[in-house]
């Protein structure tokens, strides 16, 4: 049926021939079939199968020669196209353009209109060359299509489609097509498509001089071609525009896709015209672009020229994807994306193999680091200088947000995150609800949520039992050439339990309590959250909450007190962290262990997730500072310390234990050149020990020596001697006496 309709079909247009449209004629059950050749009325080929319908430019008078102007004739072609109907029903026959140099004169000012303005949707544009066209790299066949500027050109593209009339599925497929200031502009349309397809522009310094202009528009795709401009800085191929609404679209470009295209000159830039709504632009593929030559841009800048900020203007640009994407003899440095655009996030960039620029060319620039950052970033690059791996500031300040995988190994940036009080960083628990705090790996065993171990830039070495939030320790080198023993200012209460009790005036309803340890009264010095309690129920008279819990273990810092946050829906939800605390009450005493809830928090605002961690052992090539960051020896305990073995000093016998005592002895006079002994009971000591005795005050005179000795298990002696011409009776003070065995 389809065969005899399209056999059927016979476009009448103001001319004094009937021009067929892609006529088919059965001949055979083969399906071989006679095409008349609407170029030439009276001539005919021989095709197999069934084409789709197609008029050639050519049937209405565009002659292909370098020399006539063809705009009326193609624009001819074109509204018979939109018109071409089969049963009432629009069939949108393939517009052909038979081998040829097509050239079409520029509208001339003050006129604003283009060249060709497109009046209907799902046209295909499509060139029969015998050539590659008129650019440098070398292309499947295609016919050439150029605009003759004249004396007073104006800005508009040779093919324009704009809403309502031209609003989706065009393509253009063989063609090349050599604009003045645009070649093509896609204006609030969707479903379009190039497929070998070359653009060029001249160098105008007019308004949006480009290549290809997309604004307000989705779900574009460029396969194969070459796009030319001039080699001069803010020249670029491709413009995407968020601008003005012609409709209820969206004022922004998303979900388009650039491969397998070569290029000379400017690249792509993407700027924003006015406030985004939605999600925002994106889904920006680019690959396999192959040595684009002599950009003097970033491969893709992103641009806010609204006057507004970022955060209102171009909140967010999603998911950016470059594969095997590559320039060459490119002046300077230019990165792969520059983010121009204060208080714009730039999320879901993934880079393989790519770069903007030659050797030394970033692969993210952020010009405004203090308001936009780049988040859900992985760039793996190759072993090569030529590959594009850093994301850095306009001074070449590394920048946070990418993992990044190199020749030379594995990299992240990690800068200030996260939500509340505390340093986020120390997050253990994974998979939390929109926040993606925590520090740059860590590391969970399968079935339980919380990290054991992590690893942080400046936090260091991070390790948990896994068991909770935070981490019980870390190590790192907090001043260089040393190792710094770190624990948390205060540890969580454990073992948090509720019970229903009478007194309050809390509603009935389900509730579940957090606590965290405080060393002031819960204003930013919080532990880590305790593990939620098991749910209370009240109902009835039972309109209070009776609360226990086990007090904490102790960390850096003294605790003051202890605060409680209460929620109606559990934090942990199919594990994930989703809390709904936004109260506390501060409990004081470090020893307090219950309390009576019988109102709910109406004040405090959200708890910290984690606290800080605290150096309190330092280690150095040379030392070991046990509770002390100075340490001034080999082993520097301020604190007392415990030996459960032998202790040797000096190479010298061991020791095992040494015995301490202290008591008042009182000696009687001591004649001239005489000595008195009197006996200190020290529990424990034996026969081996070596006695060492001293008094804690003066003795009364210079002229008197002392030593001691055990001279018995559990008995030292202390001789006391006068070495002077005269009696002395020493001063009864308090004597200390130690014994090392």
């Amino acid at each position: 049926m389809r065969r005899m309709m399209l056999g059927m079909l016979i476009l009448l247009v103001s001319r004094p021939t009937q021009i067929r449209i892609g006529r088919v004629q059965s001949k055979s059950i083969s399906g071989e079939s006679g095409v008349k050749d609407a170029g030439d009325s009276n001539a005919s080929s021989q095709v197999t199968g069934e084409p789709r319908p197609y008029i050639y430019v050519t049937s209405f008078g565009a002659k292909g020669d370098g020399r006539t102007d063809d705009r009326a004739a193609i624009q001819s072609a074109i509204t018979a196209a939109c018109a071409a109907q089969i049963g009432g029903v629009n069939i949108y026959p393939e517009i052909d353009f038979p081998a040829g140099y097509y050239v079409v004169n520029q509208p001339q000012t003050p006129s604003t209109a283009p060249i060709f303005e497109v009046p209907c949707n799902h046209l295909t544009f499509r060139g029969l060359g015998s050539s590659a066209g008129t650019q440098q790299f070398a292309r499947a066949p295609m016919s050439v299509l150029k605009s003759i500027p004249g004396a007073r050109p104006n800005t508009a593209p040779i093919f324009d489609c704009r809403y309502p009339r031209c609003n989706v599925g065009i393509t253009f497929r063989d063609l090349e097509i050599d604009g003045y200031n645009k070649a093509l502009w896609f204006y609030a349309s969707s479903d379009n498509k190039l497929e070998n397809v070359n653009l060029s522009v001249q160098n105008t310094g007019m308004v949006d001089n480009s290549a290809l202009e997309l604004t307000n528009s989705f779900w574009f795709e460029w396969h194969g071609g070459e796009c030319v401009t001039a080699e001069a800085p803010g020249m670029y191929c491709v413009l995407m525009t968020g601008d003005t609404r012609l409709s209820n679209e969206d004022p922004l470009v998303g979900l388009v896709e650039f491969d397998n295209l070569q290029g000379i000159g400017g690249t792509f830039h993407y700027d924003q015209r006015v406030n985004t709504t939605g999600s925002g632009p994106g889904t920006f593929v680019f690959r396999d672009i192959r040595g684009w030559e002599v950009n003097h841009t970033p491969f893709l800048y992103i641009t806010n020229s609204t006057g507004n900020p970022g955060f209102a203007a171009l909140p967010i640009l999603s998911s950016v994807t470059f594969d095997n994407v590559s320039s060459s003899d490119s002046p300077g440095t230019p990165a792969l994306i520059e983010l121009n655009s204060a208080g714009t996030v730039l999320q879901g960039v993934i880079i393989d193999m790519s770069i903007g620029g030659n050797g030394g060319s970033p692969a993210i620039q952020l010009d405004n680091p203090s308001a936009s950052r780049v988040t859900g970033c992985n760039i793996r690059a190759g072993g090569s200088s030529f590959t594009s791996w850093w994301v850095v500031d306009s001074a070449g300040n590394p920048q946070p947000g990418c993992s990044i995988t190199s020749g030379g190994g594995w990299d992240f940036v990690l800068g200030m995150q996260g939500v509340g009080n505390g340093d986020t960083r120390l997050r253990s628990d994974i998979f939390t609800a929109s926040d993606s705090s925590g520090p740059a790996v860590r590391a969970t065993f399968a079935g339980r949520r919380f990290a054991g171990v992590a690893l942080d830039p400046v936090l260091g070495l991070l390790l948990s039992t896994g068991n909770d939030f935070g981490y019980g320790a870390s190590i790192a080198e907090n001043v260089r050439g040393s190792i710094d023993i770190q624990f948390p200012r205060t540890y969580p209460p454990t073992n948090v339990a509720l019970s229903p009790m009478e007194g309050g005036s809390i509603r009935a309803g389900t509730y579940y309590a957090t606590m965290y340890s405080t060393t002031t009264n819960c204003n930013s010095t919080e532990s880590a959250p305790s593990i939620q309690s098991d749910p209370v129920v009240l109902s009835g008279p039972k309109n209070a909450i009776s609360l226990t819990w086990t007090l904490p273990i102790a960390g850096v810092s003294n605790i003051s007190g202890y605060c409680i946050a209460i929620s109606s829906t559990p934090d942990l939800n199919k594990g994930v962290w989703q809390p709904d605390q936004f109260n506390y009450i501060f409990v004081p005493g470090e020893k307090t262990v219950r309390y009576s809830m019988v109102g709910l928090p109406t004040a405090g605002g959200p708890d910290s997730v984690v606290s800080t961690m605290v150096a309190a052992h330092r280690f150095t090539p040379t030392s070991l500072g046990v509770n002390t960051l100075n340490p001034q020896y080999n082993l520097d305990v301020a604190g007392t310390g415990e030996f459960t073995g032998a202790l040797i000093i000096g190479g010298g016998s061991p020791t095992n234990k040494i015995l301490m005592e202290q008591r008042v002895i009182s000696y009687t006079a001591i004649a001239a050149h005489s000595c008195q002994e009197q006996s200190f009971s020290l529990t424990g000591s034996d026969s081996k020990g070596v006695a060492m005795a001293s008094p804690s005050a003066s003795l009364g005179s210079i002229n008197l020596l002392w030593s001691a000795w055990i001279s018995a298990p559990g008995i030292a002696k202390i001789r006391v001697c006068n070495v002077s011409e005269n009696s002395i009776t020493p001063s009864a003070v308090s004597w200390n006496v130690r014994v090392a065995q």
